[in-house]
């Protein structure tokens, strides 16, 4: 799947972040989970933008922290 997520296709770069957001298969990594649902939310993947403000919420990261800026956060 990763290999499929860096050629960019939205739904396998959503469901890493899943991946990695959760721990299944591989080590839980927020960083790389949030990496990964700015990838597919910048596509327009709608579940990954959800995703991606909670990820952002739930660590309290705020979103000057990811250099990222989009239409969809509303800050």
């Amino acid at each position: 799947m990763q290999s499929i997520a860096i050629g960019g296709h939205d739904s396998a770069q959503f469901y890493l972040g899943v991946c990695y957001n959760q721990g299944y298969v591989i080590d839980k990594n927020a960083n790389e989970a949030v990496h990964w649902f700015i990838q597919s939310a910048e596509q327009n993947n709608h579940k990954a933008q959800f995703n991606l403000v909670s990820i952002l919420y739930t660590h309290c990261i705020h979103i000057s922290a990811v250099s990222l800026t989009p239409s969809y956060i509303n800050c």
